[in-house]
């Protein structure tokens, strides 16, 4: 048994670095909450080299290729590796001891994982990241797998419609609310000022108005009195005059 497990822990070393599961068996059970899904791209870039395809996570230990297809000459012993990220400082994780074939027509296959126990990952909790790489590890394709995927993008929505919404009612109310108490105060002292001030101007237009027709009246008075005088006195010194030439 003990050299069952060193024989097992010899080739964990050689497969994988990253072991996040180290006993026990796959659960089939375990499937995403939401779809969890990513497109593979070439990551070797030299001529002559090409990928394609879709990767989505079926659970914990199996995942589907769609239109899958690969090239990479020269290369040997392609094999599927699974990371929290690329070029994650924990290394990665042979997800299968399988080869996988070369074969530049698009197909779709279904890969299971999880063949050695003592060095396994799952597929939803522990890899961001799935890759091909050769027996020299080069990294010749790699599907990256969003955080949160459609769940992250679903919350930004949700947050952002409700975001509007409430912003929306709550400034509408506000305003509402300010508007009518800063028209109804606007209203009341502009009401108050024109009342008081247009009273003013009346109560004090009548009281000078009877002054001025008091005033204007009395100088009328003088006026005509000052005239009748001033008659008077020229026709008693033209009478004066006359007299004094006949006698």
């Amino acid at each position: 048994m003990k050299l069952f497990a060193f024989v097992a822990a010899l080739i964990s070393v050689a497969c994988a670095q990253y072991c996040p599961i180290t006993s026990g068996s796959c659960n089939t059970s375990n499937v995403p909450a939401t779809p969890k899904t990513a497109k593979i791209t070439r990551q070797y870039a030299i001529d002559g080299y090409s990928c394609s395809g879709t990767i989505e996570i079926i659970n914990e230990c199996t995942f589907k290729v769609t239109g899958f297809s690969i090239i990479a000459p020269g290369s040997k012993n392609l094999k599927w590796y699974g990371a929290e990220v690329l070029n994650s400082s924990k290394g990665g994780n042979c997800l299968t001891s399988a080869v996988v074939e070369q074969n530049p027509a698009k197909q779709d296959i279904t890969v299971t994982t999880g063949d050695n126990q003592f060095c396994r990952a799952s597929l939803i909790d522990h890899i961001g990241a799935i890759s091909l790489m050769d027996d020299q590890y080069k990294v010749i394709c790699v599907a990256e797998f969003s955080k949160g995927g459609a769940a992250a993008s679903t919350g930004a929505s949700t947050g952002a419609s409700t975001g509007v919404s409430t912003g929306a009612s709550t400034g509408a109310s506000t305003g509402a609310s300010t508007g009518a108490s800063t028209g109804a105060s606007t209203g009341a002292s502009t009401g108050a000022s024109t009342g008081a001030s247009t009273g003013a101007s009346a109560g004090s237009s009548i009281k000078p108005g009877n002054t001025t027709t008091t005033t204007t009246s009395a100088k009328s008075s003088s006026g005509a009195s000052s005239v009748y005088m001033a008659s008077s006195a020229l026709y008693a010194v033209l009478l004066s005059l006359c007299l004094y030439f006949l006698y």
